[in-house]
């Protein structure tokens, strides 16, 4: 699988590079078959002379629209995964959207507070504080935080709330300061978050 995931990232790459000219439709075909989804029949007459300026325009527009959505199916499908290295390899693919989908967000979310690995779960962490301004991201990341378990990620938690200035994680952040089962470290962490948001 993660041959597989290596080489359908860089036919989407190299499709949407490719797809103001005739190639495209041949690299959208070999994305669909490696991601074994199948991408309908969008983008046969791109590059053909016969075709108006306009008429290319929202072929191409519609074809990126299914890379979009392949590349986003197998994200959801990679995180799945029993292999911690090809989760962390779907965690990078999930950052090379601009706006990812709110299925995506939510998986990222979720392998936040549930995975088993804890590189997995920072690295999601990371991707996650792209998305930031976005409500459901921060409240997301303020509920996580009541799940975790190891010190690393509570720290890099309590970083992130207080780079996005969120002042509604500071309850949390009382919690851990209180909780005699929490690390020293992130005590001490969870006290200075607390003077940086108030």
């Amino acid at each position: 699988m993660q041959g597989r995931g290596r080489s359908l990232e860089a036919t989407l790459f190299a499709a949407d590079r490719a797809a103001e000219s005739g190639v495209a439709f041949t690299l959208y075909r070999h994305a669909g078959k490696l991601s074994g989804r199948p991408l309908g029949k969008i983008g046969k007459s791109v590059g053909k002379s016969s075709d108006s300026p306009d008429t290319a325009q929202a072929q191409i527009a519609a074809m990126r629209t299914e890379l979009k959505s392949t590349r986003q199916s197998m994200v959801l499908a990679m995180l799945q995964l029993q292999s911690a290295s090809e989760r962390l390899q779907a965690v990078t693919y999930s950052t090379q959207e601009a706006q990812p989908d709110p299925q995506v967000l939510g998986a990222l979310l979720h392998t936040v507070r549930y995975d088993t690995s804890v590189d997995v779960r920072l690295a999601a962490l990371d991707a996650l504080g792209r998305y930031g301004s976005r409500p459901e991201v921060r409240k997301g990341l303020i509920e996580s935080m009541q799940d975790q378990q190891s010190p690393m990620v509570q720290i890099a938690l309590i970083d992130l709330l207080v780079d996005l200035h969120d002042r509604s994680a500071v309850q949390q952040l009382k919690k851990y300061k209180q909780d005699p089962g929490v690390n020293p470290a992130v005590k001490k962490r969870a006290e200075w978050g607390i003077q940086k948001l108030t």
